[in-house]
């Protein structure tokens, strides 16, 4: 009976394996193809390409704000929700760079390692584009990590920090991908104590109503600017209506 148990589950240890190749694959291709093209140029490009980070790009030609969005993924990587969410703050005016966490995630990255990574892309994007503000947006995992990133910034690089934008985060940080480390007290650090070293004009949590959100712990009163939305983690896949709350509280139509 055990070997009955055992094979199904190695087969579904392989294809989550394959998919994850595949997927990084995908991303890292069409940051070559794409970023390198586009600013192949660009004077900052041309001393660090960022090619070893796993980068995704929504340009908006249209764009009247001084500020351009670095959007860190969930857990499950660069999926609908984040693709839809970004897809549609460019279309709005906003252009955004997307931090895929697969593979970035595969091992242990450090705040501040990850600080350092970021900060090369706000130097490299913020010549490009030729805006000097910078969100840090994140669902999921990704918003999860953002008050310990932000302060293992550079002061020069914090100042630049127009907005922490948390989507759905729970109380509970990992720095890595791994089913061992979910929501694991024994790996995970808690939220809320570093959220709270963050200045409370930086900071702009959207809480949905999972069981885990970091909304179940927050006091009753915070100094910063919390949006609670009336959808699971998930959003009920309705995700052109999250991406109109996300950009109705940044000022854009």
């Amino acid at each position: 009976m055990k070997k009955f148990i055992i094979i199904p589950g190695i087969v579904i240890i392989l294809l989550i394996i394959t998919w994850l190749i595949i997927d990084s694959h995908r991303i890292k291709t069409r940051q070559s193809a794409e970023i390198k093209r586009e600013f192949a140029m660009d004077s900052a490009f041309a001393k660090d390409d960022l090619a070893d980070l796993p980068l995704l790009y929504y340009k908006s030609p249209q764009s009247q704000t001084d500020y351009f969005i670095i959007m860190i993924s969930g857990d499950g990587g660069w999926r609908d929700f984040i693709d839809t969410l970004s897809a549609s703050l460019a279309k709005k005016g906003i252009p955004v760079v997307g931090f895929n966490t697969i593979p970035y995630f595969s091992d242990t990255k450090s705040p501040a390692q990850i600080a350092r990574d970021l900060e090369r892309v706000i130097k490299n994007f913020s010549h490009a584009w030729k805006k000097q503000k910078v969100i840090l947006g994140g669902y999921s995992f990704g918003a999860e990590i953002l008050p310990f990133v932000y302060n293992k910034m550079d002061t020069a690089f914090q100042r630049n920090v127009e907005k922490v934008m948390m989507i759905a985060p729970s109380n509970l940080a990992d720095f890595k991908v791994s089913p061992v480390y979910y929501y694991n007290p024994a790996y995970s650090k808690p939220v809320l104590p570093e959220l709270n070293k963050v200045p409370p004009d930086k900071v702009l949590v959207f809480c949905d109503k999972y069981k885990h959100s970091i909304c179940k712990v927050l006091p009753d009163k915070v100094p910063y600017e919390v949006v609670r939305v009336k959808y699971g983690h998930m959003f009920s896949k309705k995700y052109d209506q999250m991406s109109d709350v996300v950009a109705n509280r940044l000022g854009v139509k």
